[in-house]
């Protein structure tokens, strides 16, 4: 259960998040997709807007869009740091 949101400015748009009490990245889920009218292109790993395309960095067989250098830096070394990933099982209950 989340304990409260937050509107997130982000270069695909205005994003709300659910704040929850777990360590786990911010997922994006498929209504903000088809509401910010945006395609992602796993074969480039790219998002596509009407005015232009994001980079997305794919680790983990999971893509992570990142939209500042300072962040990118502190995203790929934490990729190195913490050894524990979430299973399939505990995205879907994330996702739900």
């Amino acid at each position: 259960m989340s304990i409260r949101t937050i509107d997130v400015n982000s270069p695909i748009g205005k994003v709300q998040f659910h704040i929850i009490k777990v360590d786990t990245p911010f997922l994006l889920c498929l209504a903000d997709i088809d509401r910010l009218y945006i395609k992602y292109n796993n074969l480039k790993d790219v998002i596509i807007t009407y005015t232009k395309k994001v980079l997305v960095v794919r680790q983990f067989s999971h893509p992570f869009l990142i939209w500042s250098s300072p962040l990118q830096s502190y995203l790929v070394k934490s990729f190195n740091v913490n050894p524990y990933y979430l299973t399939d099982v505990e995205l879907q209950y994330l996702y739900c």
